[in-house]
């Protein structure tokens, strides 16, 4: 059973990346996420509650330390989901960096700080369809990650998020441990 690589995206899916890009940039998350849930639910950007473009949200000067990104806090369910696929597999932390000069090593020191100086279970890649096989099971929030691994022959499943077409699954940790599951099980 533990034969499958479980690759398990941080942002989005482990890591609140949202909600503290929102809030160093002056905006209330609780209140653009409310209204992203109901009048955007499923679009990549809330383009009708932000007044910013996208690319200018991104790429804002605060979002470019390597502090913005090891300060990320983990989502309430980050220590159960990843407890539970360790039970299915080998867990590999797969994470895209962005361009900002500091997410880099930014996302390495919080590996480094919530598993400790000795950890090593993570992949840095824009590139993640790259490590899709027979046995790869790929996590993640973002559809054309999703999509660009099953097409090099993995399994990938959404996570659920108020950006993508998920985005009305209450229970994002379930819905994804149970898929997971049932194809182990198979």
């Amino acid at each position: 059973m533990k034969n499958y690589e479980i690759y398990l995206d941080l942002d989005g899916v482990c890591i609140d990346f949202m909600a503290s890009a929102l809030e160093i940039q002056g905006y209330d998350p609780k209140t653009i996420f409310s209204k992203w849930k109901t009048t955007q639910p499923g679009e990549l950007f809330p383009t009708l509650s932000i007044e910013k473009k996208p690319i200018e949200f991104f790429t804002d000067k605060a979002l470019e330390t390597e502090n913005f990104w090891r300060e990320l806090k983990a989502y309430k369910w980050f220590s159960y989901l990843y407890t539970e696929l360790k039970s299915f597999g080998n867990v590999m932390f797969l994470s895209a960096p962005s361009g900002a000069p500091g997410c880099l090593s930014g996302k390495h020191h919080w590996l480094k700080d919530y598993f400790g100086a000795s950890f090593s279970e993570y992949i840095f890649t824009k590139h993640k369809d790259r490590l899709a096989h027979e046995k790869a099971i790929l996590i993640d929030d973002m559809a054309f990650n999703v999509s660009a691994f099953e097409s090099r022959g993995g399994t990938a499943f959404l996570f659920p998020r108020v950006w993508n077409e998920l985005h009305a699954i209450y229970e994002p940790t379930e819905y994804v441990l149970s898929n997971v599951k049932r194809l182990i099980n198979e």
